[in-house]
């Protein structure tokens, strides 16, 4: 299990920039030494979003599906994207991009 605060990188949500709005976990089953199955869901203001797949750890851009949520997410669709100049999975800070439908 990996669990996350997430900051805010511009003001939103109501906060400032650099205020936390939120927290991640995530939980991965090994496919292979850079292959990783992940399921998770990330706590934001109003709500929580679903979220999982599989990504490779060699790849600078890591992407996972949103599959659903609660409150102001629910039924949401769309992308978690982890943007990266460093491949090492615990590297900090890593920055994420949220992309709803």
């Amino acid at each position: 299990m990996v669990t996350d605060h997430l900051l805010n990188l511009a003001p939103q949500f109501g906060k400032p920039k650099t205020a936390t709005v939120g927290t991640d976990r995530l939980s991965e089953t090994v496919l292979s030494p850079t292959r990783r199955f992940s399921i998770g869901y990330a706590t934001l203001p109003g709500g929580t979003v679903f979220l999982r797949g599989t990504i490779d750890w060699s790849s600078r851009r890591l992407v996972w599906e949103v599959t659903g949520g609660s409150g102001r997410y629910a039924r949401v669709t769309g992308t978690v994207v982890r943007l990266s100049s460093d491949v090492n999975p615990y590297t900090k800070p890593a920055y994420y991009s949220l992309s709803l439908h």
